[in-house]
């Protein structure tokens, strides 16, 4: 009878473990990178639908306007209408206190998302990025006033008739 030993190819399986961790983790990465970018392109979508919306509704319709981009996200885990800033500017770019009293000195409105941590998806690790500040500025436009009988919808869903 022949014994035979044989040895382990404990070099060429350990080189290929190895391999197979770094390749998985590269493309795990690769992954990650690839839906952050995503988050980023969204984040800073959401800022001009936010814009575009907040240039078209009442200036007393803040809540409205922040409640509807933070629902128009619905891919982005932990964005809240806190992380939401509606702001309106007069025709110098310079902040209105009281935009409400001084409703004809609006020339832009900017909608910023701020303080958004967007987290990773690694196992094992909870880690998140904080995400820069993503701002819009744009024309004040009807600012929600609408001719009596035109049929435009408002911020909150109401008709004017």
């Amino acid at each position: 009878m022949n014994h035979s030993v044989q040895q382990p190819a404990s070099g060429l399986q350990l080189e290929l473990c190895l391999s197979a961790v770094l390749l998985s983790a590269s493309l795990f990465m690769a992954l990650e990178f690839g839906r952050a970018f995503y988050v980023w392109n969204k984040l800073d979508a959401l800022s001009q639908q936010g814009a575009r919306l907040a240039s078209m509704c009442s200036v007393d319709a803040v809540y409205a306007i922040r409640n509807s981009t933070v629902a128009r996200a619905a891919a982005l885990p932990g964005l809240q209408i806190d992380h939401i800033r509606v702001q309106y500017l007069d025709r110098q770019g310079d902040l209105l206190n009281d935009p409400v009293r001084r409703h004809s000195d609006i020339g832009f409105v900017r909608v910023a998302i701020e303080n958004y941590q967007h987290p990773l998806a690694l196992p094992f690790f909870d880690l998140q990025i904080a995400a820069p500040e993503f701002s819009t500025i744009t024309t004040g436009e009807s600012l929600g006033l609408h001719p009596p009988g035109s049929g435009a919808i408002g911020c909150a869903g109401e008709v004017s008739l």
